[in-house]
């Protein structure tokens, strides 16, 4: 019996032994080149300076002929007349000149906007292009919160 006791003993010394020598500080060193640091510098900054990226806009108008660019040019003034707080993009592919507005990150934003203006320019349909991302600010995505708890209460109380 005891030399079962001292054998479970000594199995459960030598298991504890690794976990003691385990080292908890959490040290992990990173070896890359010097290439790879530039070249994600480099591209870091290109994309801080241009930031873009794939998503959806409203096509309002396209026509090709003669007089094209500028109805475009018109379409896009009286856009802004109507819906000054959405940018307005004229681009040109040939033979197309064509009015697109706005810039969303999902196809869902888009058509929320799109039946808002289709009620103007019927015409008006999504398309997926690449977008001017307007990055938020923190007041816009932790906006206060109303505590209204309080007013509820008051009108509760007979």
């Amino acid at each position: 019996m005891m030399k079962k006791v001292f054998l479970i003993f000594l199995v459960l010394c030598i298991y504890a032994f690794p976990v003691i020598a385990q080292n908890t500080d959490g040290y992990v060193k990173v070896s890359q080149s010097i290439e790879l640091d530039s070249l994600l510098a480099r591209d870091m900054k290109y994309h801080t300076e241009n930031p873009m990226w794939e998503g959806y806009r409203i096509q309002v108008f396209f026509d090709a002929g003669n007089n094209s660019k500028r109805k475009a040019q018109d379409v896009i003034e009286g856009f802004i007349l109507e819906f000054e707080e959405i940018p307005a993009y004229l681009s040109f592919r040939e033979p197309y000149y064509r009015v697109r507005v706005g810039n969303y990150h999902t196809r869902l934003q888009a058509a929320g906007k799109l039946e808002k203006i289709s009620r103007i320019y019927p015409g008006a349909f999504v398309v997926m292009e690449t977008i001017n991302p307007q990055i938020p600010s923190y007041q816009e995505l932790n906006p206060p919160e109303e505590n209204n708890f309080d007013d509820e209460l008051n009108e509760q109380e007979p």
